[in-house]
Parts: C-alpha cells; structure tokens; sequence
C-alpha cells in the first residue's frame, strides 16, 4: 500500500470539519439589556427600559416579547405585556390602564412606562424577547423600587433615600445633599452634582 493512501483526502477531510461545526453550539446570538434596578417615587412615572441586540431583522410575524411582574422572589410570574404581531397589555387589576409600551420593536427597544407607580408596584420585572432565527430566547430583569415622600423640617419635601432631595425650586437645596431635584419647575433637574 503507499503511503498516500493513508493521508486524509481533501474532501473526507472537508466533510469531517463541517460536520463538526455543524454539531458545535451555536452562539447566543441575541443579549437582552436592562439596568438592574430603577427608583421610582411612588406617584411618579417610570420608564422601564429594555433594549436587545440581534443579529437579524425584527419581522413583526415572528418577533414576539413578554413583560412579566413578580412580586417576590418564589412568587409566580404575571404576564402583563404581550406583544405577537401587534402589543397586547393585559390589564392586569394590579396596573389597570398604568402600563403604556413606549419601545419600538424595529429599532431593538421593547421598553414600556408604568404611569402613577404605587408602592404594591415594587417587584421584579421581567422582558423576555425571541426574534427567530435566532434560537434563543432573551432575558433581562429589573428590580424597580418604590420610594415614598415624607416632610423635611423647613418645609421641603425629602425623598425618603440617602443621596436624593427632592425641593421646590424656590428653596435652595442643602450643601450637605450631594443631589438636589427641583420638583415644581421641571423633573430631574439637578441644583447640585
């Protein structure tokens, strides 16, 4: 026999290689983003934003998103927001007609906003997304928390958090608070750094 005949031939060799990359898992493919966890004051409006990267276009017959709410840890998901082919909110008696999605699935954002959060509010939220072809199905959770007003002694009115004063903006805010928000002129505007 030569010793040709033992040497691997190009196509057996081809052959061999793509069927082991054809056995190798495939990558995620798709990442899910949402930060971990948001403050909201109870009364206020929030955002919750979660955004995903894919590798592939978003078709609306395929794509599909659910928003859940836990309330605790071992507690059971509650779907909210749906979105197959169109977004479907499912009223749950917990937010009423409070959930309005703002995301727009084309642009990878599936975010919505909750209206007049209240302190039962406080929980996990959870986005899934599945944008097919990509195998996998996305995740991300946030942990919104719910902060409460109480009266401040000269009459402004604090957040109930060490590093935020919420102040009408005639009063001047503190020194000694590193981040002072004027509350009657404008949301989020910061007096100090």
């Amino acid at each position: 026999m030569s010793p040709e005949a033992w040497l691997p031939q190009p196509t057996l060799l081809l052959t061999g290689l793509s069927l082991l990359l054809s056995l190798a898992p495939a990558g995620l493919g798709m990442e899910v983003m949402a930060p971990a966890t948001i403050n909201a004051l109870n009364g206020s409006s929030v955002k919750l934003s979660c955004t995903f990267n894919s590798c592939y276009k978003v078709e609306n017959k395929q794509f599909s998103l659910n928003w859940t709410y836990q309330e605790c840890r071992n507690c059971s998901e509650e779907l909210f927001l749906q979105f197959r082919m169109k977004i479907m909110n499912k009223q749950l008696d917990r937010f009423g007609n409070r959930v309005e999605f703002t995301g727009n699935p084309t642009k990878y954002d599936v975010s919505f906003t909750l209206k007049n959060v209240q302190l039962e509010d406080e929980g996990t939220y959870n986005c899934y997304v599945l944008n097919p072809p990509d195998r996998q199905r996305g995740h991300a959770s946030i942990s919104l928390k719910v902060l409460t007003q109480g009266k401040w002694q000269s009459g402004l009115s604090a957040v109930v958090h060490p590093w935020v004063l919420v102040a009408p903006c005639s009063a001047p805010c503190p020194a000694s608070t590193p981040r002072c928000v004027c509350r009657v002129c404008s949301p989020a505007v910061g007096a100090s750094p």
